[in-house]
C-alpha cells in the first residue's frame, strides 16, 4: 500500500502552502485535522499535511497526475500502518 506523506526535508512554510492548496481541492479532507478531531493529536505541520496529502492521493491515485504537491510530498511504499496518522482512507 502506498501513501503520500509530507517530505521531511522541505521547509514547513512550503508544506503548509501545499496542504492549504490540497484542502481547497475536492478530495483533500482537512476536517480530520481540526481541533478536537482524531488526527489533530499529531500537531505538527508535516503530520497534518501528511493526512491531507494522503487523503487526496488515495482519492485520485488511479488517475493520471502528479502527487508531489510541488515538491512538498513524497510517495511512500513502506508499511505506514504503525503511524496512525497515515492510515489509508478508503473511498
Amino acid at each position: 500500500m502506498s501513501t503520500c506523506i509530507a517530505d521531511p526535508r522541505i521547509p514547513d512554510k512550503v508544506v503548509q502552502a501545499a496542504a492549504d492548496w490540497a484542502c481547497r481541492q475536492s478530495g483533500g479532507d482537512c476536517s480530520m485535522i481540526q481541533i478536537g478531531q482524531n488526527f489533530f493529536v499529531q500537531d505538527t505541520i508535516k503530520d497534518h499535511a501528511s493526512v491531507v496529502f494522503n487523503t487526496y492521493y488515495q482519492h485520485y491515485k488511479h488517475q493520471a497526475g502528479s502527487y508531489d504537491f510541488h515538491g512538498a510530498a513524497v510517495i511512500s511504499h513502506t508499511d505506514s500502518s504503525k503511524k496512525f496518522f497515515l492510515n489509508p482512507v478508503v473511498f
